[in-house]
């Protein structure tokens, strides 16, 4: 499995959905769907790179989940909330990947979400560039006193 999507159903009464590797996985006690479940409950010991009260995303290896919340509510009025596991570390690939799988279950992410995304993005920019410029002083300052 390269991606999974648990969410939450509108209704109370029915199962959850799995939407596994593009495809909604209708029999939640299936032994795909039973794995996919053990594999999202993992998640949770994973190392946070970002969270706040709307969005949470962690990392393991060559994979990141995101936890947060569609725009959509359920039959209570509340925000339907989702995790979402991938086999990748570009945050821009998970999203688009998750918009798609979450377009299965006619689910659409929230507006907040992508902003964060976004913001997150040109934060691991800036940290490149800042670290390149560090980089650059040290050799400097490193060849300066060898000539000198």
């Amino acid at each position: 499995m390269k991606r999974i999507l648990f969410s939450q159903n509108e209704s109370a009464i029915k199962d959850d959905y799995f939407v596994i590797d593009g495809v909604v996985e209708l029999d939640n006690v299936s032994n795909l769907s039973l794995k996919a479940f053990q594999i999202i409950n993992d998640v949770e010991n994973w190392k946070v790179i970002y969270k706040d009260t709307e969005l949470e995303i962690r990392k393991k290896g060559e994979f990141l989940s995101i936890k947060s919340h569609y725009i959509n509510k359920d039959e209570s009025d509340r925000f339907i909330f989702y995790i979402y596991y991938v086999e990748t570390n570009d945050i821009s690939l998970m999203i688009n990947l998750l918009k798609e799988d979450s377009l299965k279950i006619n689910k659409e992410l929230a507006f907040e979400t992508e902003k964060l995304i976004d913001k997150l993005n040109k934060n691991a920019g800036l940290k490149k560039i800042l670290i390149g410029i560090i980089a650059a002083i040290v050799i400097s300052f490193i060849v300066w006193e060898i000539v000198k």
